[in-house]
C-alpha cells in the first residue's frame, strides 16, 4: 500500500480506464483500473485483477508504458498460491479535480487481502483485512 500511495502522490493526474483501456464512461465510478500520468516520466498503469479459482490469487498489478494497453504488467503483489495472498473487492475512485493547483485530484483505494486461495483452509488459519484510503496527488 505504501508503494503505491506514493506513485499516486506523485502524479500529476489520474485517469479512469475500463479493462479494454478505454476512458471510461463515469471517470469518478470505481473502477480496476487506471493510469497515472507523470512529470518526465511514462503513464504508470494500475489494475486489480480477480483470483481465478484455486489456481491464481487475485492480485494488483503495475507497469510504466506510454502504450495505451500494455500487457508486460507485474504484480506488487505475492502470488504463491500457498503462502501468498489473494486481493478481492479492489477498486480505485478518482475524484476529479476542482480546478488549480490547490486542488488536484483524489485517488480512493480499497481492497482486501486473504491468505492464498489455495492455502491451508483450518478455520483458525482464516484470516483477511480490509484496506482503504485515499491520496491525493500533488499540485505541480
Amino acid at each position: 500500500l505504501d508503494s503505491l500511495e506514493s506513485q499516486i502522490r506523485n502524479a500529476t493526474d489520474a485517469v479512469c480506464l475500463n479493462a479494454d483501456g478505454n476512458l471510461c464512461t463515469n471517470p469518478s465510478a470505481p473502477t480496476t483500473y487506471i493510469k497515472l500520468l507523470r512529470v518526465n516520466s511514462d503513464p504508470l498503469h494500475i489494475r486489480c485483477v480477480a483470483s481465478s479459482g484455486t489456481t491464481q490469487n487475485g492480485r494488483i498489478e503495475i507497469v510504466v508504458s506510454s502504450v495505451q494497453l500494455p500487457a508486460n504488467f507485474t504484480s506488487i503483489t505475492n502470488q504463491d498460491t500457498v503462502s501468498g495472498v489473494d486481493i478481492t473487492n479492489c477498486s480505485f475512485t478518482i475524484i476529479p479535480s476542482s480546478g488549480g493547483v490547490s486542488a488536484p485530484p483524489i485517488v480512493s483505494i480499497s481492497f482486501k487481502v486473504s491468505q492464498g486461495v489455495a492455502a491451508v483452509s483450518r478455520q483458525d488459519f482464516l484470516a483477511n483485512v480490509s484496506f482503504q484510503t485515499t491520496i491525493s496527488l500533488r499540485g505541480y
